[in-house]
């Protein structure tokens, strides 16, 4: 809500016109507060327990992000109002004032335990915040933290090279089926001494590695193809000199995509991002329930306006 000149009398609720929504750069810099806090609380993003709440449409979603302490809450504001500066300290005060009359007075006992969630802060500060606002805000958080994740794109294997190992693949399918199966890849019958001197391997190790099946020209070639690079432009894993697969990663519920390690081996630094970013993308899901469930009773014969 735009600020509004000294002595004038507030209307509330304001007018739709009047309520500014949050920007990206507002909600972070609340999320890196809100972050701030965990941390007092020795707590990460995720929740290790799921906590026993009753009302999840202002708390937040089941599994998603972690809650903070009131406590913690109360100690944070106090602190600020500290300030040298005399209407920063007025307003921390204010604060402080109005969170323990809300807490007295208006939080039921299950959120009292629970404590206080990123999306209870958001209302608070964005009183009119719609539930579209809010899938859009804990999207900005996602994408920021799934960017913490992202690995270098790998190139794709020169022309050339692609060329090389397409005439290679041609050369191994005996009979032009279409597919190479273990024989093939083997160099053929191992009976034959001159297909036992040709090849270093046989049909019998192949099936132990790869499986008795048929390999496709991309397997193949994503199979044979260099370190750091991805044998198509379509393919969606690579492997590195170190020898750590990356993968191409796809977030839809927030449009996010990129080239992140495989989780099988990845580092444990990724795998809790990870559960970060699962945590944060539960929120988003949980409201996007809430807007989509919202909308349908809205256009329910006889609905009541909201």
């Amino acid at each position: 809500i735009p600020p509004q000149p000294l002595g004038a009398e507030k209307p509330w609720p304001p007018p739709k016109r009047d309520r500014t929504p949050a920007t990206k750069e507002e909600t972070l810099k609340l999320y890196r507060t809100y972050r701030e806090m965990l941390q007092m609380d020795g707590r990460d993003l995720f929740q290790e327990d799921q906590t026993a709440a009753e009302d999840w449409g202002m708390h937040g979603a089941k599994c998603g992000m972690s809650c903070i302490t009131w406590r913690t809450l109360f100690f944070w504001v106090e602190t600020r109002s500290f300030a040298v500066d005399v209407r920063v300290r007025c307003i921390y005060e204010a604060m402080l004032r109005g969170l323990r009359a809300w807490h007295a007075n208006k939080t039921p006992r299950h959120q009292r335990r629970a404590g206080v969630s990123l999306s209870m802060l958001f209302r608070w500060i964005w009183p009119f915040v719609s539930h579209g606002q809010l899938v859009s805000m804990f999207s900005w958080i996602c994408v920021q933290e799934l960017e913490l994740t992202r690995q270098p794109e790998p190139p794709v294997l020169p022309e050339r090279e692609r060329q090389a190992l397409a005439r290679l693949y041609s050369s191994m399918d005996l009979g032009a089926k279409g597919y190479c199966n273990a024989l093939d890849i083997a160099g053929g019958d191992h009976a034959d001494f001159k297909v036992r001197l040709a090849n270093t391997i046989d049909e019998a190790t192949v099936q132990k590695i790869l499986g008795d099946r048929n390999i496709l020209l991309q397997e193949f070639m994503e199979l044979m193809c260099e370190d750091e690079y991805r044998a198509l432009p379509e393919s969606t894993h690579a492997i590195l000199k170190n020898g750590r697969h990356v993968v191409h990663h796809r977030r839809e519920s927030v449009g996010w995509e990129g080239w992140i390690f495989r989780a099988d081996l990845a580092p444990r630094e990724q795998l809790e991002q990870m559960r970060r970013v699962d945590a944060v993308e539960a929120e988003v899901l949980h409201w996007q329930r809430l807007r989509t469930k919202k909308k349908l009773n809205a256009a329910m014969p006889g609905s009541l306006p909201s």
